[in-house]
């Protein structure tokens, strides 16, 4: 058990803390922490032995789930002894770098100062190592000011030279270059990245290659509008189309796959940007999934038109003329899903639901779409993560009640399950969704 997170700054004397003070968990922390400084101090003088140091090392900073606090001077060491071992030991810098790498795993932002005085470039350096670009990658992912340095370095020009000449290199940079591309500002210098990552979509596709790839058009598209559209406009998309509706049955590429469903899902998040006949091609392109009988790609389909639909009464009749809806419903009378996988399509259904106009969903009930069938199981599914879309279906139904008369949704406003529901969420811990349910409850009232 590790105490509270404690930074590099509040333990650069923690050796020195009274054992007889702390509780006995916070003591057997501070007796690894003051162990790992004594072995570190060792490694740099201790040649014969730093593979076994290493070792031990990493037995502490996996016992305490990387919560290992470095000091300064101790990065130091690793990285003069990872250079000096570079050409004559590979296993100890093998072991140095998963090591290095496991300290700063969901700390990288602790030690941004101290990397960034040590010098980007002298980390470029050490490339084209997996484990140091991973390490880079991190912190290109947690920091602005890193990814800020990274770029006025021109650390960026040597990593697309990199890139440029030797494509077996590609897997390794590319985390870094999505990394950057977390931060706006740097949009228009990774333009560039775009044709070039296009260079390995070609006939001779590289697995791998085509998983990282699909990863940072996945970012880029979150992330910046200019980049989704020079991604989606170049030629070669159709190329990686093609190929991703070709590969299904191919188990090696499931991870692939999934990238692309989600990089489909966030182009669809580019709301009011797309033209009509952009966004029919994306939902087709989602639908083309959902109608496989792959549960990963179904499900990754329903979350990714989910995040297109919520609230655009425009897309709503992209998916009535897609046949979406009938689909999901299809796909609930299919017995082994888990309660899970099930709230997972419904939610889609409800996003459909909220997001259509009151006439459009006025029509789809007199088109004999059941409504109360599909409103008794969100409500048996309902957990917190669905909560709020559960209580803003209660507010839609009673709204077009009162807008359209139709009996239906007042056979829905008269299931007990309706009430006890509403009642239920007055006393939410979340402010808005008990607003909406008073309300609602006042609403039912005046109907009655």
């Amino acid at each position: 058990m590790i105490p509270n997170k404690i930074t590099a700054e509040d333990n650069q004397d923690i050796s020195k803390t009274s054992h007889e003070t702390l509780p006995e968990s916070a003591q057997i922390y501070s007796k690894m922490v003051s162990e790992f400084h004594q072995l570190c101090a060792q490694l740099e003088n201790d040649m014969d032995n730093r593979l076994d140091i290493l070792y031990q090392l990493q037995e502490i900073v996996t016992e305490n789930d990387s919560a290992i606090p470095l000091q300064k001077h101790e990065i130091d060491i690793f990285m003069r002894l990872y250079n000096d071992e570079y050409e004559n030991d590979p296993k100890v810098k093998k072991k140095l770098s998963i090591l290095i790498e496991s300290l700063i795993y969901g700390r990288a932002y602790d030690y941004v100062d101290t990397f960034v005085e040590f010098g980007l470039l002298e980390v470029m350096n050490l490339f084209p190592n997996y484990h140091m670009a991973n390490f880079l990658s991190l912190f290109l992912h947690s920091s602005f000011k890193v990814a800020k340095n990274f770029v006025e370095l021109n650390c960026l020009d040597s990593l697309y030279d990199t890139i440029a000449d030797d494509p077996k290199y590609l897997p390794h940079y590319i985390d870094c270059v999505a990394g950057i591309a977390n931060y706006n500002a740097f949009e228009t210098q990774l333009e560039r990245f775009v044709p070039l990552l296009y260079l390995y979509i070609n006939d001779d596709f590289i697995i791998e290659n085509i998983e990282h790839i699909v990863g940072a058009f996945r970012i880029m598209a979150d992330h910046s509008q200019l980049l989704f559209f020079k991604i989606y406009n170049d030629p070669k998309f159709q190329i990686l189309n093609q190929f991703i509706h070709s590969s299904l049955e191919n188990s090696d590429i499931l991870k692939v796959i999934d990238q692309y469903i989600r990089f489909v899902g966030s182009m669809i998040g580019l709301v009011g940007v797309l033209d009509e006949s952009t966004l029919i091609n994306l939902f087709t392109e989602l639908k083309f999934f959902l109608d496989t009988e792959d549960k990963i790609f179904i499900l990754n389909a329903c979350k990714s038109l989910s995040k297109g639909v919520v609230y655009e009464s425009d897309f709503v009749n992209i998916c009535f003329n897609l046949n979406i809806l009938e689909r999901c419903i299809q796909l609930l009378n299919i017995d082994d899903w888990s309660n899970r996988d099930k709230a997972t399509i419904y939610t889609l259904l409800f996003n459909i639901f909220l997001a259509s106009s009151n006439e459009q969903m006025n029509q789809l009930v007199n088109d004999n779409f059941n409504i109360l069938s599909l409103f008794e199981n969100l409500i048996l599914l309902c957990n917190e993560e669905n909560e709020f879309i559960c209580m803003k279906t209660i507010t839609k139904i009673i709204e077009i009640y009162n807008l359209t008369k139709n009996e239906q949704f007042m056979d829905v406003i008269d299931q007990q399950i309706f009430m006890d529901t509403i009642t239920q969420y007055t006393e939410s811990n979340d402010s808005e969704i008990q607003l909406l349910a008073n309300q609602a409850l006042e609403d039912v009232e005046s109907i009655e």
